[in-house]
């Protein structure tokens, strides 16, 4: 569905304004108005860069906070950013798209299966499966303000749901571009921290690398050094998988572009060096310490990896 058929509204709103429909939406929404119907409440220009658009988007999401309280979950999708405020019955959906930013009311429980359902089935061919990661309602979840009473006194997050595991390198190399393109989307305006996880490879000796993305430098990975690396033939061979330098620990590359481009080149690299170190399938790669700048509770439920 595109953003003019998804999201109708009358007119633009203030910051107020839309503050005030999020206030009413969360305690008191008409029938009509809960569900998929949602509404534009501010339109991004079509000449409008990443930063300009997450920096627009930032300031609905603050207004609203300012209004009802401190979101239950920041996220984002592959379409773009996302917030979700909870008061057990309602939970109310800011959404970051191409050109706007809609919001929605959703009964919690109804929305959160639904969300369940799409992860449950995953990624595929099957009748029950969606075609790609980018019809998945979010890649990434952040929870923080750990104690603090959230919208109505409620402190249930929801359910969560559990992707199932990628079973090939071409679903793994989909969900890992798309999730660190979103990072490097929405990551800067939404949150303005750093966030990573830690990559084992169980076929190369448990050999751990970072993958990550950070304010000011983009996205980057780290993967330690092993013996042999300095022979020429041996860095010819990095260099050739993507690699872009090798210090005394580590061999690095960095990515500083947001978008899509630079998510889908460090999956590429990734796949690629998995699969050198004799990585047979996704299943031979772990995951550990994923974290948002060590603060709060950071999900990845699309990347499809065990831990």
């Amino acid at each position: 569905m595109s953003d003019t058929e998804m999201s109708r509204a009358p007119h633009a709103y203030t910051l107020d304004a839309a503050a005030d429909l999020a206030e009413r939406l969360l305690s008191r929404p008409e029938p009509e108005e809960t569900g998929y119907n949602a509404v534009r409440i501010k339109e991004f220009a079509y000449e409008w860069s990443v930063q300009e658009r997450g920096q627009a988007f930032r300031e609905v999401m603050d207004a609203i906070t300012g209004r009802v309280g401190q979101p239950a979950w920041c996220g984002g999708s592959a379409g773009g950013p996302q917030v979700r405020w909870r008061s057990g019955q309602w939970t109310l959906v800011l959404d970051g798209r191409t050109f706007g930013a809609d919001l929605s009311v959703h009964p919690s429980g109804e929305l959160e299966r639904m969300d369940c359902w799409y992860f449950d089935y995953g990624v595929g061919d099957g009748e029950e499966q969606v075609s790609s990661y980018d019809d998945l309602p979010y890649l990434w979840l952040l929870h923080r303000h750990e104690g603090e009473r959230l919208v109505g006194g409620c402190r249930c997050l929801g359910m969560l749901p559990v992707m199932r595991p990628v079973t090939n390198w071409e679903d793994l190399e989909e969900s890992l571009g798309m999730l660190l393109a979103a990072w490097s989307e929405q990551l800067p305006a939404m949150v303005g921290d750093w966030a990573g996880f830690q990559l084992y490879h169980s076929a190369d000796d448990h050999r751990c690398g970072v993958v990550g993305f950070e304010p000011g430098t983009g996205l980057f990975t780290h993967m330690q050094v092993r013996d042999g690396d300095e022979s020429p033939e041996r860095e010819s061979a990095m260099r050739d998988l993507g690699w872009q330098e090798r210090t005394e620990h580590v061999w690095k590359a960095e990515f500083p572009e947001p978008g899509q481009e630079s998510g889908e080149a460090l999956a590429r690299l990734l796949i690629a060096d998995a699969r050198a170190r004799g990585a047979r399938s996704p299943a031979d790669l772990k995951v550990r310490d994923i974290s948002c700048g060590d603060d709060g509770y950071f999900v990845l439920p699309a990347l499809g990896l065990g831990y």
